[in-house]
């Protein structure tokens, strides 16, 4: 699992109105971020409260208990894990579940996020609720806060994510000289990325983070390590019921196989 690190102090990237002063200078004419509080922790990893009681992460997060930012706790359904499948039946990484909430209850926006094939000319707003930069430091801290950062389309994974069965396609972006470019580090996985839509007037969901290639030492990281992003497509299937606790118990014991293209660090590994 990762989170969001970039060069800006760890406090402006943990608040919703820095990023909204970002979109305003970068970005005329959009509309206002509006899935911030949509963000969680998901045990060790992220979520994204897709609405309508329906939690989008990834397959090594799994099912588990939702916590929104506010600090409210959702309790999943048991059992009620699906994956989406790729084009001739294997499974992807892309994970959905449903917690228990009231859904007139306006703790949570439960209006669906749009969700639509990432551009790759425009640029990714990346979310994540776990570890982050230390100030003026590159050792990591855990808060759970939810941060934002920016990242840019660099190419397609020559061949897919896998991870036990699951083979997920997608593609790499790479920490550059940009104000507020990100990169994956510990903490993470199932984090959300975002564009606006200026044709239909709306922001999408376009992606959603897998993995890093970091260095394996836990403290330390290195700009310009890639961050392995999937692409969306498989969302267009109906999802595959699946055994979570077979997940749960691999991620406990530590047995399960995560790899990308032998890339992915041995400390990536560790904390998931």
């Amino acid at each position: 699992m990762f989170a969001l690190v970039t060069e800006e102090d760890p406090e402006i990237s943990s608040r919703e109105e820095a990023l909204h002063s970002y979109l305003q200078a970068h970005y005329p004419g959009c509309t206002r971020f509006p899935y911030w509080n949509r963000l969680g922790k998901v045990g060790l990893g992220t979520g994204i409260y897709l609405g309508n009681s329906f939690v989008l992460t990834v397959a090594h997060v799994g099912e588990g208990i939702f916590t929104a930012a506010s600090g409210k706790v959702y309790y999943p359904v048991p059992g009620s894990a699906k994956l989406y499948p790729n084009p001739g039946g294997t499974l992807s990484e892309l994970c959905i579940f449903k917690i228990k909430v009231d859904l007139r209850s306006r703790d949570l926006e439960h209006s669906p996020i749009p969700v639509s094939r990432l551009n790759p000319e425009h640029k990714i707003i990346v979310l994540g609720t776990g570890y982050s930069r230390s100030k003026m430091s590159v050792t990591w801290t855990d808060d759970g806060k939810t941060r934002w950062g920016i990242n840019s389309f660099r190419s397609n994974g020559s061949k897919p994510l896998e991870f036990g069965k699951c083979r997920t396609n997608g593609f790499f972006a790479i920490f550059g000289d940009a104000r507020f470019d990100c990169q994956g580090a510990p903490g993470d996985s199932g984090g959300a990325g975002f564009q606006y839509n200026f044709a239909r007037k709306r922001w999408e969901l376009t992606t959603v983070m897998l993995a890093s290639t970091a260095p394996p030492d836990v403290n330390r990281s290195l700009k310009g390590d890639k961050t392995f992003f999937a692409w969306l497509d498989p969302m267009n299937r109906q999802p595959v019921s699946i055994n979570t606790p077979k997940f749960a118990d691999k991620q406990r014991s530590g047995r399960n196989t995560y790899f990308m293209q032998g890339a992915v660090s041995q400390r990536d590994r560790a904390h998931r």
